[in-house]
């Protein structure tokens, strides 16, 4: 008899085994079932509710409609039921909406795989047979290897807590659990707690059918006008005739919608009568388009509060009696940080006789009594309730089933903190459960129904693929749950999302973890993410469980969003920008891409081109410094724009610099380098953020900008680099050898200082490394002491400043301004950066030559005085130059960082950099400054360093020397050492050298600088052709 059962039970079983269980039946639920079975996979659907719809079931409260376009808030995985289905208005109502769904179910047969008026009570993962238990309320097994969980964000309804509505003997309703059949409210007194979406749809229409309403209002909202109108032929027309154009637009847009006239620039870009008249025109033409109106209106606060005083204006307009109007006034959180309300004469509605508000901000309510409500002396005699009061959003459906994962834990159990997934689409120690609609993805921001249809592609695409592949489960791991979680919450701390108590955040239901819960990075990025996955192939196999285990690849971790240009903030930036088209884009990145969750933002500056052509090329220029030194020259690149043939430059500002995210002191600290400065941004940032101010890292940032610019300006892109930026270039490169056509390498420095630097491991460890080698000869060990190193000597100097004893600074440095202040404030830079080229050339120089204190050493150090202390010193009075206090204050963070590799003895013996450091220190004349070009087109120079990039990027190299006591003939001696198959061309007073001589005075024009860089765009003569020679026309790759 037992064996009979066994058997029995085991053919009841088998009968029971599905491929994918779907709970839930609405916009979800039947297209997954669709996909499914065109898929080949058996499936069905357990839904709750008697008829399928899911929220437009539920909801059907008077009032209730979409505030999406019904053209775009409608399925398009089928051509044919685009074009037969006609919609009759523009914001369709629940009817409309729930008769679709009808339709939908029938035309394609998926009925007879939906069970109706069924509840799952739990669903339990066996990890033996690596299935999904399934039990339902008629007491039902099922199982099946996968589960999908459609039971949508908002189908839980909130009802809050009030004393004594057990005892109320009048009918109460909640918005979100609506009587099928209707409620009539004629003659009656009701009562409508909530002033969300669904209170500002159901106020208005309660209101024509009550003797008396009283809206019970905890926090008043903003609402703009529904204007819905009837569905005109030609509009359908317009998107029946190229459905699958339009819909592959919305696909790329942020909130999967064709919105038209959103407005590209910033509210703050404009003056005040514009954007009120910009204000204006959104208000009347209704609907979600009004946050369009600027692109910054969820981003700035000062953008925002702009267009919320105007919604306020409207109210005090519309509203007659001030004391009701105060009332309604929303304040204490940003416009759109809740989600935006369609009105239709709603504040109308607070003009009729039979209205009152009752605000709960200045009084609450007692209790609810068999007649009515009481709030302290005052009794409202009601026969209804209506609560309008929203839902537990997101996690509220699941909840409500038992479903366990892993060793028995509970979802519940594992979220106790918050929820957490992967791409919003399954979570770890789950495998084979997916979720859809909303939670960690961007759905509840943009156009539900084509983030279902994206979900249930993914979805279904990836089961796909495991069987194809012969796997039997795929869950995320945990560092990439985790990584997703930092990164909602980064992005929404970008926007002002974060900045409301909304159910986005769980604010709404008490006791609920505080978490966002959805992802406000935007559809078009969202699905990239999720594209990327499945390019990765799921991040493929885990040989321990036969399973696909997910992981976020965070080295790719950048925000793609499109680049919203707009006026740009000039403070700081060359006045002759002024006279040019610029404009401005800032773009959020993380602070550490191996953990992105904390964000910094990025900006570039476009100068566009006096005349347009076909090529659509543009140039990138990464300046020097980072933010310092390049300033002469991105000032002289406007100076170029004329001369432009249809060529936009593109230059961005390094993180922590320009319009970035600054990286210096506040003004309660001193702007130069001090121990003070260096404690505070140490403890702002923390040591491990300040490390995140690194070369990599801006190279990652370079390759967002050129991504970001290039999704809407496609064309050829090219990179000229001028001094720290050919180090910027020379790491993007290495990351990204493909992204970008050409680049020029401007290095200002000469040739052997780039072979030497290309392999530090650190900048200082050349200098300590010089130090070892230098006790081989004893000419060498005679300057520099083993026990007195270059920083024993600083501070002895410094020392010796202090007291007034230093004999050379008194002897020849005293006349107009003490220069012991200047060489103060240096050391102090020297000692904080281990910049490699104080390490290499200026720290032993001018220990040296202060020590020597010859007739040389004085035309040296005084010729380094006028080039560069004098800059130096106006830098420092500028009190807020970020470029200054980034390049300065702690510009070691960049130079000794993981930009340089170890050392490679091999390449450049002891006695050669012995001799450099010679020459360095040596050199008596200062007068012939020239600068060496190095080119060898197109081949990249071919050591390993450089092998993956030399089939990619044209590179032409160009290094000069900065030290200003270097000859140019010893520099080319030492580089030929190292270059010897290599072409160099001599070119006077250019990079560095020419900032320097400009800025006291000599002949050769600063816009100079960048004129041989590009031969071809310049056919033109210079007004100086003795200070520079075109380039060989094999240079001409732009």
């Amino acid at each position: 008899m037992d064996d009979v059962e066994n058997c029995n039970n085991a053919e009841e079983i088998s009968s029971n085994i599905i491929d994918v269980v779907i709970v839930g039946a609405g916009f979800a639920g039947l297209y997954m079932l669709y996909r499914l079975h065109e898929s080949g996979f058996s499936a069905k659907i357990i839904e709750i509710a008697d008829g399928i719809g899911g929220v437009w079931y539920w909801n059907c409260y008077p009032g209730a409609r979409c505030d999406i376009d019904a053209m775009q808030y409608s399925y398009s995985f089928s051509e044919e039921l685009q074009q037969e289905w006609k919609w009759s208005e523009i914001l369709p109502t629940q009817p409309e909406i729930l008769r679709y769904l009808n339709y939908v179910a029938d035309k394609f047969d998926l009925r007879k795989n939906i069970e109706l008026g069924t509840q799952v009570n739990a669903a339990i993962f066996d990890e033996t047979h690596s299935r999904w238990e399934i039990e339902t309320s008629r007491g039902d097994r099922i199982l099946a290897k996968f589960c999908v969980m459609a039971t949508g964000c908002l189908s839980v309804p909130q009802i809050p807590r009030i004393k004594g509505l057990e005892t109320f003997k009048g009918n109460h309703y909640h918005t979100g659990r609506w009587s099928q059949t209707g409620v009539n409210f004629s003659g009656r007194r009701v009562a409508v707690f909530g002033t969300g979406s669904s209170g500002v749809q159901v106020i208005p229409v309660i209101a024509e059918q009550a003797k008396h309403l009283f809206v019970f209002q905890r926090t008043a909202t903003f609402t703009v006008p529904a204007q819905n109108k009837p569905l005109e032929p030609e509009y359908e027309q317009w998107w029946k005739s190229n459905y699958a154009e339009h819909r592959k637009q919305m696909l790329e847009t942020i909130i999967g919608c064709l919105a038209p006239d959103i407005r590209n620039c910033s509210a703050m870009s404009v003056t005040s009568d514009e954007r009120l008249q910009e204000y204006e025109k959104q208000w009347q033409k209704g609907r979600l388009n009004f946050l369009g109106a600027f692109n910054d209106l969820v981003l700035n606060q000062e953008a925002n509060d702009t267009a919320a005083e105007f919604l306020r204006t409207k109210i005090r307009e519309i509203v007659k009696d001030p004391a009701v109007v105060e009332k309604l006034l929303p304040y204490g959180f940003p416009l759109g940080a809740k989600r935006l309300c369609l009105d239709t004469d709603y504040f109308d509605t607070f003009n009729r006789d039979n209205v009152t508000l009752v605000d709960l901000r200045q009084e609450s309510i007692d209790e609810i009594t068999p007649t009515g409500i009481r709030i302290g002396d005052k009794k409202y005699e009601l026969d209804d309730i209506v609560f309008a009061t929203g839902f537990d959003a997101f996690t509220g459906a699941l909840f409500k089933i038992d479903i366990r994962g892993r060793a028995g834990k509970t979802l519940r159990e594992k979220w106790v903190g918050g929820p957490s997934t992967y791409l919003g689409l399954m979570t770890s120690d789950f495998p084979n459960l997916f979720i859809m609609t909303g939670l960690g993805n961007p759905t509840v921001f943009a156009n539900a129904a084509l983030c279902i249809e994206q979900n249930v592609d993914w979805i279904v695409n990836c089961l796909v693929y495991l069987r194809t592949n012969h796997h039997e489960t795929i869950e995320p791991n945990a560092e990439a749950e985790n990584d997703w979680g930092k990164y909602i919450n980064a992005v929404a701390n970008f926007t002002l999302f974060s900045k409301a108590d909304s159910w986005f955040n769980g604010a709404n239901i008490e006791g609920k973890p505080k978490v966002f819960m959805a992802c406000a990075c935007g559809v078009s990025n969202y699905r990239k993410k999720c594209q990327d996955i499945v390019v990765n192939g799921y991040q493929e196999n885990n040989a321990r469980t036969k399973s696909v285990v997910m992981a976020m690849n965070t080295s790719e971790y950048a925000l793609e969003h499109r680049c919203i240009w707009s006026t740009c903030n000039v403070t700081g930036y060359p006045s002759t920008f002024l006279d040019y088209k610029l404009d401005c884009c800032t773009l959020p990145v993380p602070l550490n891409y191996a953990r992105p969750d904390r964000l910094i933002t990025i900006s570039m500056s476009r100068l566009s081109p006096l005349r347009s052509t076909s090529d659509n090329n543009t140039l990138f220029i990464l300046m020097g410094g980072p933010g310092g030194s390049g300033w002469s020259l991105v000032e002289n690149v406007a100076l170029l724009i004329p001369a432009q043939s249809g060529i936009t430059l593109i230059l961005p500002d390094h993180r922590g610099t320009g319009l970035s995210t600054v990286l210096g002191c506040d003004d309660n600290h001193s702007q130069t380098i001090t121990t003070d400065c260096i404690t505070y941004l140490t403890s702002k940032w923390t040591i491990e953020g300040l490390n995140q101010f690194t070369i990599t890292a801006a190279a990652h940032d370079l390759s967002v900008q050129i991504q970001v610019y290039q999704a809407d300006h496609p064309g050829r892109i090219s990179i000229y680099s001028v001094s720290y930026g050919t180090l910027w270039l020379d790491r993007f490169l290495q990351i990204y050898p493909t992204l970008i056509q050409s680049a020029i390498m401007d290095g200002v420095v000469n040739p052997i200082l780039i072979s030497i630097s290309r392999y530090d491991l650190f900048a200082s460890q050349v200098g300590l490394q010089f130090l070892t080698y230098c006790q081989l000869q004893p000419e060498c060990h005679s300057y520099f002491p083993v026990d007195q190193p270059p920083y024993v000597m600083l501070y002895r100097i410094l020392a010796e400043l202090d007291t007034n004893k230093q004999q050379c600074i008194n002897k020849y440095f005293n006349e107009d301004k003490p220069k012991s202040d200047w060489l103060r404030n240096l050391f102090f830079n020297m000692i904080q950066s281990g910049d490699t080229y104080m390490d290499r050339t200026v720290i032993p120089a001018v220990i040296f030559r202060l020590n020597r204190c010859n007739v040389d050493d004085v035309n040296v150090l005084n010729f380094f005085f006028r080039s560069s202390f004098s800059k130096i010193n106006q830098m420092q009075t500028k009190q807020n130059d970020p470029g200054f206090l980034f390049s300065n204050v702690l510009n070691y963070n960049i130079v000794l960082s993981e930009m340089w590799l170890a050392l490679n003895e091999s390449e450049v013996d002891k006695e050669t950099i012995i001799a450099w450091y010679k020459s360095t220190l040596m050199a008596p004349n200062n007068a012939e400054q020239l600068i060496s070009l190095r080119a060898q087109w197109p081949k990249y120079p071919l050591d390993q360093y450089y092998s993956k990039v030399a089939s990619y990027t044209p590179l032409l190299m160009i290094s000069g020397q900065l030290d200003p006591s270097t000859m140019f003939d010893q520099a080319s001696q030492l580089a030929s050492i190292t270059s010897k198959t290599r072409t160099f061309y001599a070119i006077p007073l250019a990079g560095h050298i020419t900032v320097n001589i400009a800025q006291v005075g000599y002949y050769c024009p600063l816009h100079l600088v960048c004129a041989w860089a590009f031969p071809a765009i310049f056919p033109s003569e210079w007004n100086d052709p003795q200070c520079i020679r075109y380039l060989p026309t094999t240079l001409d790759f732009l």
